[in-house]
């Protein structure tokens, strides 16, 4: 049932609330009370005035710990306006307990660093002063970082985290062969989970037993049944109830998360635990069993006009309005899904992605998906000593600061918890009388699996290079073929990224990877007879890049665009959009600006010619000044050129003395226009005013 749909999709984003709990640990001895005066909030740093301990370490040492985003971890950050702290009150209790705990049991206190991510790491280890001890990468940013080779690898401290085997998720797997990121973010189910409508289900008759009860996916599950064969049985009997009516589908899903779930189901992944894995047979596997859904008709997907990416939020659109059975439904469209559900009186569960039929249920290499994002290094200049202290704060902070939040005295107990919270928060039926402990025990055994993340696809840019192989061998776009073909014929694609990265972790270089920012003036303008050589760019250009500082114009260089060159500064006019002006830093990264030209005769002596528009729309009482347009088919002024018919209406420069838009009237408004050779007409306007 593959349907080629051109349809614009709102991106609908339903909020996840935030758990709001009580304090762990010893609740009558455990000072949580802050210090009467906050610290001074800095331009680059916010420190903490936490006491010094009465007991454990007396030695203090300082751990700076950067962000891009001050608010998110610095329970001292206050509004620059109202001097109210800026982080809510659970939240900012649960980081100061926290703080305290790394005081009293190592002695740490925290500095909190604020700096763009992109560039200030690099430009501090670059300089031989790390910006901060333990650096936070928003998500996204860690491909960048690690091309930068700015962080510490952390091989020799890998132990620590074995050491606290509850906090070990903490520590992400290898990449290129040895550990380099954190992660202090704990996730609770796939960003796709594979989530159905129960009462759709309960409907369907060749899905019960023989004394009529419904046989759940959850049971099957719990049975250790939940295969991809039982998967693909299941979804006929669906569509086989569903057939004659073609507003309800089996399984709505994008392809792309389809297959990613059935690969990490059969022990595969893109980049995974055991490095690129684009090539494997469980890989391979994971598509030929999506495909062989969508060729029996059992999968339902819509494109974009490319004819192979899928529309990634619909599954849960389709969801929320009855019309599928099964989706893979993006996590944050989930809660969504199910009040869409429910007002209709319907509910939604969520169930493991089923398992390859080649491994056992207790295979370990029966995984679901997670996304990484959101990590933290330790940049290179900090030394060993202080990265242990970092690296055993930051377990001890965020074990202190889970158990805070959720009332309890360990991590396990908290996941518990959470994991049940987060269940009824997303909306699945985890009280529905026959199955709910079965739902929500699901949900568990996802957050289990989960929680430290397993896919660095997106981290380590392999994902976009994967999502467009897979979607055109689905899809037969470009002449791919399966997949097997198809990875095979694309592989260097994905060694190419293996072996720049490698390249560039195994040597000691740092890597300049931002771009200078440039800035310009457009439209140019330059007398007839100017060369490349002879134009003075640095009247129009100028750049400023991270490490390079204000660049000189021998970094400068145009490029023109298709059907320009420098022919056209032998006759005058104006030149739309006709090269890039371009500056390259001393590590090859180059950026620009388009600009449009203005060639005009510097010999002319002709004064412009000027047409009023005399049907110019009368101006509202009140209107400000700024906001009136002046030149061009709406302005005061219909035309502006000069003897050779070059446009000059961006120099029109109005009178403004004259005009008083707070009273109504008429007004007699002197407008001058200047042509680029500096002749000069002035003409009158007449600017109405009413009250409207």
């Amino acid at each position: 049932m593959k349907k080629n749909l051109k349809k614009l999709t709102a991106f609908v984003a339903s909020a996840v609330m935030v758990l709001s709990l009580a304090a762990c640990g010893n609740k009558e001895t455990e000072d949580k009370t802050a210090p009467t005066a906050a610290p001074a909030q800095q331009s680059t740093a916010t420190a903490t005035s936490t006491p010094v301990p009465t007991e454990g370490p007396k030695e203090i040492k300082t751990i700076r710990w950067g962000t891009h985003w001050m608010p998110g971890l610095n329970p001292w950050n206050q509004d620059e306006v109202t001097g109210e702290y800026t982080m809510q009150a659970e939240e900012r209790e649960a980081r100061i307990a926290a703080e305290n705990a790394c005081l009293e049991q190592l002695g740490v206190k925290f500095e909190y660093v604020q700096y763009d991510t992109l560039v200030n790491i690099l430009q501090s280890v670059m300089a031989g002063n790390p910006v901060a001890d333990l650096c936070v990468l928003w998500g996204g940013s860690e491909n960048t970082i690690l091309k930068q080779n700015v962080c510490r690898k952390l091989d020799d401290f890998a132990h620590l985290f074995k050491e606290n085997e509850s906090m070990s998720w903490m520590l992400d797997a290898p990449m290129y062969d040895h550990y380099y990121l954190m992660s202090d973010v704990v996730r609770f189910m796939p960003r796709w989970p594979l989530c159905y409508n129960i009462t759709m289900i309960e409907a369907v008759d060749s899905l019960k037993d023989a004394n009529g009860n419904t046989i759940y996916p959850n049971t099957l599950f719990d049975e250790g049944k939940w295969t991809w064969s039982t998967f693909k049985d299941y979804l006929e009997k669906i569509d086989a109830y569903y057939k004659n009516n073609d507003k309800i589908d089996a399984y709505y899903t994008d392809t792309r998360f389809a297959t990613l779930s059935a690969a990490y189901s059969a022990g595969a992944a893109i980049y995974g635990e055991d490095g690129l894995g684009v090539e494997s047979q469980g890989m391979k596997d994971a598509w030929n069993f999506v495909n062989s859904l969508l060729k029996s008709n059992l999968i339902t997907v819509e494109l974009y006009d490319d004819g192979y990416t899928p529309g990634w939020c619909w599954p849960a659109y389709h969801l929320q309005d009855g019309q599928t059975v099964f989706a893979d439904c993006p996590d944050w469209l989930i809660n969504g899904a199910a009040s869409g559900c429910a007002d209709r009186g319907e509910s939604i569960g969520i169930v493991p992605w089923p398992r390859s039929d080649k491994l056992s249920f207790n295979d370990e290499k029966y995984n679901q998906v997670m996304t990484v994002g959101d990590s933290i290094c330790i940049p290179k200049g900090v030394d060993d000593a202080t990265t242990e202290l970092a690296i055993k704060a930051l377990l001890l902070y965020t074990e202190t600061y889970l158990c805070e939040r959720g009332g309890v005295s360990s991590y396990e107990e908290y996941l518990d918890a959470a994991s049940t919270a987060k269940a009824a928060e997303y909306g699945f039926d985890i009280f529905h009388d026959k199955i709910g402990d079965s739902i929500l025990d699901s949900f568990k055994y996802l957050t289990n699996k989960v929680q430290g993340g397993n896919d660095y696809s997106d981290l380590l840019g392999y994902r976009v290079k994967w999502d467009d192989v897979i979607g055109k061998s689905f899809f037969g776009i470009d002449g791919f073929a399966s997949y097997d073909v198809s990875i095979a014929q694309n592989m260097n694609l994905f060694l190419d990224v293996v072996n720049e990265m490698q390249a560039i972790l195994s040597s000691d270089k740092l890597n300049d990877t931002e771009k200078p920012k440039v800035s310009h003036i457009d439209p140019i303008a330059v007398p007839v007879g100017t060369t490349e050589a002879s134009a003075i760019w640095g009247d129009f250009y100028s750049a400023e890049d991270n490490i390079d500082g204000v660049m000189g114009m021998d970094r400068f260089s145009i490029k023109w665009n298709e059907g320009f060159s420098a022919d056209i500064f032998k006759t005058p006019g104006y030149y739309h959009r006709c090269f890039k002006g371009q500056f390259t830093d001393a590590a090859g990264n180059v950026d620009y600006n388009t600009a449009s030209v203005y060639v005009y005769n510097p010999n002319n002596k002709k004064a412009p010619t000027v047409k009023v528009n005399d049907k110019a729309a009368d101006v509202a009482l009140n209107t400000d000044v700024s906001t009136l347009v002046w030149a061009g088919e709406n302005g005061f002024i219909l035309s502006a050129v000069d003897a050779d018919g070059v446009d000059v209406t961006p120099n029109v420069v109005p009178d403004l003395s004259t005009l008083d838009t707070s009273t109504a009237g008429t007004y007699d408004v002197a407008v001058t226009v200047t042509d680029y050779a500096g002749n000069v007409t002035t003409v009158t306007v007449k600017v109405k005013v009413v009250a409207q």
